[in-house]
């Protein structure tokens, strides 16, 4: 009996993103305007605050969301065709489109544009795809307590107890050999 040959590595590559993409369990999503409610829109219905560039696809796998009726928190992870320049500039100008202010972003190997609106925060989180294409995460929260105490009607971030002994440290000393 012949051993069998050893396969190549294009076919181990291909056998591998094979058994990736069937193993990713991934759902249409669409840009959704607010206010929008259309068949189209309606397939993902707890996303509506924020721009999804067309024909991209969710990752079930790494998403979390945790919604109610008007608003939602959470890990959204998104699989998206445009390169991560193009994208860049889609979240930084439709995020305004949607009512997000713009606080900070920074373009690099992994790029990051963070928003606020309201008492919630926004982080978008752009990286290379491993095969092609860019990895979208947006992380939903509540904007933190010191940022919202300069707002009207919101309660001020709470003083650290004087009850509590702390110590300050002495300096690091230097190490220099």
């Amino acid at each position: 009996m012949r051993p069998s040959p050893i396969p190549s590595l294009r076919t181990v590559l291909a056998m591998a993103a094979a058994l990736l993409a069937s193993g990713c369990s991934n759902q249409s999503l669409i840009q959704s305007p607010k206010g929008s409610a259309d068949a189209e829109t309606a397939k993902f219905e707890p996303i509506r605050d924020i721009p999804i560039p067309a024909g991209s696809s969710l990752d079930n796998d790494r998403s979390l969301i945790l919604s109610n009726e008007k608003e939602w928190t959470g890990r959204l992870v998104l699989k998206a065709d445009p390169t991560m320049p193009k994208l860049f500039a889609y979240y930084a100008q439709h995020m305004r489109s949607f009512g997000w202010q713009p606080v900070a972003s920074i373009m690099g190997e992994t790029s990051v544009l963070t928003f606020v609106q309201g008492q919630r925060a926004a982080t978008v989180q752009i990286k290379p795809a491993m095969l092609f294409g860019s990895v979208v995460t947006v992380t939903m929260a509540p904007r933190h307590a010191d940022t919202l105490a300069t707002q009207p009607g919101a309660t001020r971030p709470l003083l650290p107890d004087q009850a509590i002994q702390t110590d300050r440290l002495p300096a690091p000393a230097s190490t220099r050999r």
